[in-house]
């Protein structure tokens, strides 16, 4: 099984020094933010896009869960399931379920409540 690299899921993925300018307009995610990420797994050609994504959603889920339940979104849920056996020893599974509410007019996440 090939590794699967950031550029791969993300066209234009870079890994800025904290000098770099910013070489385009774009989101920008301090990597300290992605706790458990390091620039090596980052790295856009050598680095684990896998790593990296979990990364992404696993953060996501936490702090939308730190979030008192009159801040949080009503038109996104997260929700990680509990670990179970990944088959090996050392290894165990995971799962997230990330549900959006969509205006079924522009197929986009609807807007908020007033």
């Amino acid at each position: 099984m090939a590794a699967v690299i950031p550029t791969q899921l993300y066209t234009g993925f870079d890994l800025l020094a904290a000098t770099d300018p910013a070489p385009s307009q774009g989101i920008f995610i301090p990597l300290a933010s992605l706790t458990g990420l390091s620039a090596a797994e980052a790295d856009p050609a050598t680095g684990s896009g896998t790593k990296l994504l979990h990364a992404l959603i696993r953060i996501a889920q936490q702090k939308h869960e730190a979030l008192s339940t009159e801040a949080r979104s009503t038109r996104m849920t997260i929700r990680r399931a509990n670990p179970t056996s990944g088959g090996a020893s050392n290894l165990i599974n995971t799962g997230y379920t990330v549900e959006f509410k969509l205006d079924i007019s522009s197929v986009d996440v609807a807007d908020e409540p007033s």
